[in-house]
């Protein structure tokens, strides 16, 4: 990258610390090290906006999936019940 993009940058396009930040900024490291820092700023915002166009992609799809991961916990499997019961 011409210019060092840092995890201030990321906050502030909306990634939150943690496991996705991290991997976002090793990405970038491994990858776009040659890329302007505004053309890959407009890039991470639309992976972060629109996870589900990156699913395919060879360098991003790891980033798009722990994004898509992270919105979506998987559950337990528990079926809540409910308060008041049906009358049948």
């Amino acid at each position: 990258m011409k210019t060092e993009i840092t995890g201030k940058t990321l906050k502030a396009l909306g990634y939150t610390e943690g496991k996705i930040l991290g991997l976002a900024l090793e990405i970038l490291k491994d990858n776009f090290q040659d890329v302007e820092a505004n053309e890959v700023q407009k890039l991470l915002k639309k992976v972060k906006n629109y996870p589900e166009s990156f699913l395919d992609d060879e360098v991003l799809s790891v980033l798009a999936t722990a994004i898509l991961e992270e919105a979506n916990p998987k559950g337990d499997g528990t079926i809540g019940l409910t308060e008041n019961a049906k009358v049948y």
